[in-house]
């Protein structure tokens, strides 16, 4: 008899108000000492899906040919707020409780309500020893008028006008600061220059440092800098085999309900794609003028340089407008690289890592051991080429659609493995994808699948949504399908 995955995930479902209790842990316990540990460096982009990454030729020349590219790393809610909790924390959403950008559910005023600052990978490295700084975009609805949180001995943060790249206020550890729309204060060259001068600094004392740069772009509402405004006149709409999908009748409602995309729309979506590429040249040469501020110092090769996005993003697939929000390929798979002492050159890591696995992975650096709460994992074995027990599959998360006015919300619980995705609505939709035949998720096989697929993805997605900690490691190792 065939499982019933309405009555399975009945329970799963659950809304925000339900999962935002608990307190924000305690913090890590330094491991034992050893050589003076390497420095690392975090550059975080918004919005930057896959397809557009490659249009960064600093990034690839100076992380990604001089260390390893992550082929398969993913962000467990597709949106700013709980992507970037989720890194600062190495939780899933569930344990994190950051479910969206905004209060109640999520934000950084719900971030800071349950005291999730007290214990972050800022917190477990200044801990040990590393000199801390944040530069950029923190959490949705920071004011520069909010106190820097503890664990960062320098904090340059901008208010929500950041994402203007002009004409924005930023918190300099503690005193505000105003911008306009000069040349020099474009905010991504600005946290560039700032970062590179912290690393000249940190390194002259001696100890090692831990930076999180994280820039707005290329989020809207694009405004590239002005060197680049000319740039990419002639480059295509990306077009993949689900952009504005022709039949759409296996999707769930809140597609089935959108019209085929007007030619309105179409060059209306071309025009921000370019837009988008502009504004993400402002972030290579970010990328390089950190690289060369190491380099100066002598300290690039003691030193990771991590470079991810913290969410996807769509453009015309399935029909949607741009945006993100969703658990399909295009949203949740997002670009990371590394270079870094014993990485090798042009590496290419096939296992499955997650946002969650910063944050471990940055402790494990550090010689740092993580609190319990944290449910990621060091990618070292990943680097280290090691045969090591990892994920078969993890889960995927959100509480609506917040990128299409004419989507309506639906809340939805999703498992990824190698192989399949199988997302489940609150309405009692489903949705079941074999990404190994059919990558764009053009066919809808929940209704033909073998039942049996079905019952071992519906049961690891009920272990998933509620794991904590080492069990949610123990369950993500065992095979699914």
């Amino acid at each position: 008899m065939r499982l019933d995955p309405g009555r399975r995930l009945a329970a799963v479902l659950v809304s925000a108000a339900g999962l935002l209790t608990g307190t924000g842990g305690v913090d890590a316990a330094p491991a034992q000492q050893g050589a003076r540990p390497p420095n690392i460096v975090l550059v975080l982009s918004d919005d930057e899906d896959l397809g557009i990454h490659r249009y960064m030729p600093k990034v690839k020349a100076l992380i990604e040919d001089q260390g390893a590219v992550f082929q398969n790393f993913f962000v467990t809610y597709p949106l700013c707020a709980p992507g970037r909790a989720s890194l600062l924390r190495g939780q899933y959403p569930h344990n994190a409780l950051i479910l969206g950008n905004l209060p109640p559910q999520g934000g950084f005023r719900t971030f800071r309500r349950l005291k999730l600052e007290e214990s972050t990978v800022a917190t477990w490295l200044h801990a040990a020893g590393y000199r801390t700084g944040f530069y950029g975009k923190y959490l949705n609805g920071y004011s520069e008028t909010d106190a820097p949180p503890p664990g960062w001995d320098e904090w340059h943060a901008a208010n929500d006008d950041g994402y203007y790249n002009i004409n924005y206020k930023l918190n300099a550890d503690g005193k505000v600061e105003t911008y306009g729309d000069a040349p020099a204060d474009y905010l991504t060259d600005l946290i560039a220059r700032k970062a590179a001068d912290h690393v000249r600094r940190f390194a002259a004392e001696g100890r090692p440092f831990f930076l999180y740069v994280a820039p707005f772009s290329p989020h809207s509402p694009y405004n590239p800098a002005a060197r680049h405004k000319s740039l990419f006149e002639d480059v295509p709409l990306p077009r993949p085999a689900s952009f504005d999908e022709e039949d759409v009748s296996d999707k769930p409602g809140f597609i089935q309900q959108l019209p085929r995309l007007r030619a309105d729309q179409i060059d209306e979506m071309l025009a921000h794609h370019r837009r988008r590429l502009r504004c993400l040249q402002s972030v290579d040469d970010l990328v390089e003028t950190i690289v060369n501020a190491l380099k100066e110092v002598g300290q690039l090769d003691n030193t990771y340089v991590v470079y991810a996005s913290d969410n996807g993003f769509h453009l015309g697939q399935h029909r949607m407008m741009e945006g993100k929000d969703t658990a399909y390929e295009e949203d949740i798979r997002v670009p990371l690289s590394i270079r870094g002492p014993g990485i090798g050159h042009g590496e290419r890591i096939l296992g499955m890592a997650l946002m969650i696995d910063l944050g471990p992975t940055f402790a494990a650096w550090a010689g740092v051991e993580p609190p319990g709460f944290v449910d990621g994992r060091s990618l070292a074995p990943l680097l280290a080429g090691r045969d090591a027990p990892w994920r078969h599959s993890f889960v995927i998360q959100r509480l609506g659609l917040e990128s299409d006015e004419r989507m309506k919300p639906a809340n939805a619980l999703a498992i990824r493995t190698v192989k399949h995705v199988y997302v489940a609505y609150n309405d009692g939709e489903r949705e079941l994808y074999d990404l190994e035949r059919d990558p764009g998720e053009l066919q809808n096989r929940e209704r033909s699948a073998d039942p049996a697929l079905i019952e071992a993805l519906v049961t690891r997605l009920t272990e998933l949504r509620a794991c904590r900690g080492q069990e949610c490691r123990d369950i993500e190792d065992k095979p699914v399908d």
